[in-house]
């Protein structure tokens, strides 16, 4: 394989002779381009993780103990995952990350860093994300922050696509594709209209399956910098909508917890096709391995509670 940094690389594992419950990856690196560059890797399957940088022209040899890793070594082997850039520049990616999550994180002001409103270098970074990650170029336009939508147009069924600048959103739209990282609806209830949507975000002073007055919920939005763009129904889609059965089926599940559990499946629903540029679908499996080890409950939320209805176990 070619590297960032060595022309040419191979990997190569076998157990140890001397000892059964261990494997040697032996890897040889080749033609560096400079004399300063490196490659940096992760080596991992479902039980073991290992990063290694490689500075050095040469052969190279990494022992692993199997332990628990046996059944998974023996059917798959060990993924090598070659990260875009070396050590040092992967730390200050992880800086620049912590500059696209962190502000903007709610209590509507009593503290400033927690201030629902997304600061401008928030803004910039989940901007430069996107423009990376999945090429949407977000161009700002000279308007007002607000422009209003007479109430009136708004009908049961209608769409209002929502784009927060906030980290989540952006992950959102590079997993899924989509230009819009939260999705509410328009409902009339009894001829009043409000807004029905399944939220837990920390900005948002409501959680769950819930509805809210339009004019109130307008005046959440703003104050948490939704981008918001609305789309009403088409004519023949609005032929079809059944207003009185939407009502019933929203009011049976309202207060419902935010669905978590089928987060990632109502996505990923294919083995291979559906994962975002950037993200080999054999790295999914390792990081919820590691993120086992670090919380269960995380994994559990978004991963083994669904897959373990779904195989029925």
């Amino acid at each position: 394989m070619e590297g960032n940094c060595f022309e040419n690389i191979s990997m190569e594992m076998n157990y140890l002779e001397s000892d059964k419950s261990k494997v040697r990856v032996t890897v040889n690196t080749m033609n560096p381009r400079n004399s300063t560059c490196s490659d940096f890797f992760l080596i991992a399957n479902t039980e073991m993780w290992h990063v290694e940088n490689f500075f050095f022209n040469g052969t190279h040899n990494l022992d692993f103990k199997v332990g628990t890793a046996q059944i998974d070594l023996e059917k798959n082997g060990l993924n090598t995952f070659l990260f875009c850039e070396d050590l040092q520049d992967e730390l200050l990616s992880v800086i620049t990350t912590v500059k696209a999550f962190v502000g903007g994180l709610g209590l509507h002001g009593k503290i400033p860093i927690f201030d629902p409103q997304v600061p401008e270098y928030m803004e910039k970074a989940n901007k430069e994300f996107l423009k990376w990650a999945v090429n949407f170029d977000l161009v700002e336009r000279k308007t007002s922050n607000f422009i209003g939508i007479d109430e009136n147009l708004i009908q049961s069924g209608d769409y209002f696509a929502v784009l927060r600048l906030d980290g989540l959103d952006p992950i959102i739209m590079y997993g899924t594709g989509s230009h819009s990282g939260h999705t509410v609806m328009a409902q009339r209830f009894d001829g009043e209209l409000y807004i029905i949507e399944s939220q837990d975000a920390w900005y948002w002073p409501i959680q769950r399956i819930q509805r809210n007055k339009f004019s109130e919920w307008i005046k959440m939005a703003a104050d948490c910098d939704f981008n918001v763009v609305y789309m009403p129904l088409s004519n023949e889609a609005r032929a079809r909508y059944n207003e009185t059965a939407a009502a019933e089926f929203f009011l049976e599940r309202q207060g419902l917890p935010y669905g978590y559990h089928n987060f990632l499946y109502g996505w990923i629903d294919t083995p291979y096709d559906n994962f975002p540029s950037l993200l080999p679908a054999q790295l999914v499996p390792v990081v919820f391995s590691m993120l086992e080890y670090i919380d269960k409950s995380v994994t559990d939320t978004f991963f083994t509670q669904s897959l373990n209805f779904k195989l029925g176990t």
